[in-house]
C-alpha cells in the first residue's frame, strides 16, 4: 500500500515481489517465451524499480509502474537479441489486403463464413490446446498489438494505464486492440474451423 508524506507517495517495496511477481513473470514469460530470461527480467525490472523508488509519485497504480518498467526491459532484451515480431499472413485470394477487408465483406458482415469452432468458447478457454493457439496466434501480432491485447484483455489493465506503459495515446491504444482482436479471430478462427 502507498501512503502519502508531504505529497511525496512512499511505497512498500519489499512486499513488490509477492504483491506482483507472478503476474510480472508471466507477462514477461508470455512476451519472450524463455522461463530463465523472464525471471531475470523480472529480477531487473524490480532491482530498477527500487532505484528509482524515489522517484515515483503515485500517477499511476504501482503494478502500472512496475508493467512500465517490465515493458522496457523487455524491449531491451528484445533489441539485444536482435529479434523482430512475426506478423500474421493472412490468407486471401485478394493479395496485399488490410485485416480489415479481407475479414469484413463491404456491408460489414463477414468476408469468410465463421464456422463453428466445435466447442462452447467459455469452455474451450479452459483447455490447454485453446490456450496453446492463443498464444501462437498472440506471438503473431506485431509487438505493440500484442502488448496492448495482453494488458488489457489478460491483465485486466484499464484503457489509460495501457496507453502510458504503451506511450500511445487512447485512440492509437483504440486502433491496436482493434487489429489486434481482428487478426486474432482469424487466427484462431483458422484453426478451429
Amino acid at each position: 500500500m502507498r501512503q502519502e508524506t508531504d505529497h511525496v507517495v512512499v511505497c512498500e517495496p519489499e512486499k513488490w515481489l509477492d504483491r506482483h511477481g507472478d503476474e510480472l513473470y508471466r507477462h514477461a514469460y508470455f512476451r519472450i517465451r524463455d522461463a530463465t530470461a523472464a525471471e531475470d527480467l523480472v529480477q531487473e525490472t524490480l532491482l530498477a524499480a527500487w532505484r528509482a523508488r524515489a522517484g515515483f509519485r503515485g500517477a499511476s497504480q504501482e503494478r502500472t509502474w512496475l508493467y512500465g518498467i517490465l515493458e522496457h526491459k523487455i524491449q531491451d532484451h528484445n533489441r539485444r537479441k536482435a529479434r523482430t515480431p512475426i506478423l500474421i499472413d493472412i490468407d486471401t485470394d485478394a493479395g496485399d489486403v488490410s485485416t480489415d477487408e479481407a475479414a469484413f465483406a463491404a456491408d460489414g458482415s463477414w468476408a469468410v463464413e465463421q464456422k463453428s469452432w466445435g466447442c462452447d468458447p467459455q469452455d474451450a478457454v479452459e483447455r490447454t490446446e485453446f490456450h496453446r493457439a492463443l498464444q501462437d496466434c498472440l506471438e503473431g501480432l506485431p509487438e505493440n498489438q500484442r502488448t496492448a491485447f495482453v494488458l488489457r484483455e489478460w491483465h485486466g489493465e484499464d484503457m489509460s494505464a495501457c496507453a502510458t506503459v504503451l506511450a500511445v495515446t487512447l485512440n492509437h491504444l483504440s486502433v491496436l486492440l482493434h487489429r489486434a482482436r481482428l487478426q486474432l479471430a482469424l487466427c484462431l478462427g483458422r484453426r478451429f474451423a
